[in-house]
Parts: structure tokens; C-alpha cells; sequence
């Protein structure tokens, strides 16, 4: 068994889909994490699944991204990405990536 690890660069280490960052302050904040590597690809529209499951792609996807950030503008950029990824790779339509995630961010704030 091999072990790996990594030092943090500039205060900021990732982990799993974390960064997590030490700050001047002595704060712990966090955010969304993809590794360069990530295709951004998900379940292509057209797959024969049901439509529940392409949609709840969409809202557990939102949900990972808000809840890995401290702070909810972090979040912004990680989303745009997501809803760039699942219309250009995975083929789906703007409006049911935008609808979706506007509802999965709603029931967050319930």
C-alpha cells in the first residue's frame, strides 16, 4: 500500500471536493473542489433513464456545490460551470438545467 500526501500551497489544501484554506484571521473556510482532471461530463440526456433520475443529477449536483462552500458566493462560479458542463457535454436543455437548479437552491433555503 502506497500513501500520498500534499502540503498546502498558500494556505489552501484540497481534499476529496474541498479546498480547504487557513486564514491570516486564523478562520477555516472552505469551498468546491474539482480536480483539473474532471471531464464535467455527466449522464448525457439522451440516455435511455428516466427523466427523475437526469433531474436529480442536476439538484444533488447543486446541492454538493452550495453546501461545499462557506460562503455562498463562492458557490456562483461552481455553478456556472456545472450548468456549462451539462449543456455543452451531456447534451441538456438550458432551460431544465437552470429550472432545476433554481429549485434545489430554493429547498436549501427552506
Amino acid at each position: 500500500v502506497n500513501f500520498t500526501y500534499e502540503m498546502p500551497v498558500s494556505g489552501k489544501l484540497n481534499f476529496l471536493d474541498l479546498t480547504v484554506e487557513l486564514m491570516k484571521t486564523g478562520e477555516i473556510t472552505h469551498q468546491h473542489y474539482q480536480k483539473p482532471t474532471a471531464s464535467g461530463r455527466y449522464l448525457h440526456h439522451e440516455a435511455h433513464c428516466s427523466h427523475i433520475t437526469k433531474t436529480n443529477i442536476i439538484r444533488s449536483e447543486t446541492r454538493r456545490i452550495i453546501r461545499n462552500c462557506k460562503y455562498k458566493e463562492n458557490s456562483w462560479p461552481h455553478l456556472e460551470t456545472l450548468k456549462q458542463n451539462l449543456v455543452s457535454k451531456s447534451g441538456y436543455p438550458t432551460k431544465l438545467v437552470t429550472a432545476h437548479m433554481l429549485q434545489a437552491m430554493e429547498q436549501m433555503e427552506k
